[in-house]
């Protein structure tokens, strides 16, 4: 796997609710993931990119 396919951030939330044609509103994702990386929710992986990029730990 390429280094830059692997995510910078993972944060596992409950389901956003759909509209009524059951898609999921891009500004209701965009702000929930906003606030998750301002409180501090989401778990950050880049340090791990670039062991993964450089091949030292």
């Amino acid at each position: 796997m390429a280094y830059y396919s692997i995510p910078g951030y993972i944060a596992f939330i409950d389901p956003l609710p759909p509209t009524a044609t059951q898609k999921i509103q891009p500004s209701e994702g965009k702000r929930n993931c906003t606030g998750l990386l301002m409180d501090g929710s989401a778990n950050e992986l880049r340090h791990k990119k670039r062991i993964y990029r450089d091949g030292t730990p």
